[in-house]
């Protein structure tokens, strides 16, 4: 019996079409998008860019039911963390590419309404502070 293999589920398509929007929302405002999925062993970045001489991390959150709060509550102290981590290896790994000196971590949450249609896409600009790991002593 031949297995046909299956396309990406309805939650990472749902995740590929938020980080879509939220790109594309960004870029009306004048951000400059130099890399999406960017990954590492600890994680993935969704979307790195400039704006404002800053150099910007964004984390993409979707929800499509309120059961599991709203996507800005799914940013966990250990999340947070590992973003500022992910962040701090993406400057190094471009030492050479003349970044911004400024650095910050955007937040783009999506909520989607039972039809899938965005209901709500919000921009929370510096919204992850770069802190030490859960546990470290700073």
């Amino acid at each position: 019996m031949r297995v046909e293999p299956t396309g990406p589920s309805a939650r990472s398509r749902r995740g590929l079409h938020a980080q879509n929007l939220a790109r594309r929302d960004l870029e009306s405002h004048g951000f400059h998008t130099l890399a999406e999925n960017v990954r590492y062993r600890a994680g993935e970045l969704d979307i790195i860019g400039i704006m404002d001489d800053t150099l910007v991390a964004v984390e993409v959150r979707s929800r499509a039911t309120p059961n599991l709060g709203s996507p800005e509550e799914s940013i966990t102290p250990s999340k947070a963390a590992r973003l500022a981590r992910l962040v701090r290896a993406y400057r190094q790994d471009h030492e050479a590419d003349d970044l911004p000196e400024n650095t910050r971590i955007d937040v783009v949450a999506v909520v989607f309404d039972g039809r899938n249609r965005v209901s709500r896409l919000s921009w929370h600009r510096n919204a992850v502070e770069d802190t030490p790991e859960p546990g470290s002593a700073g």
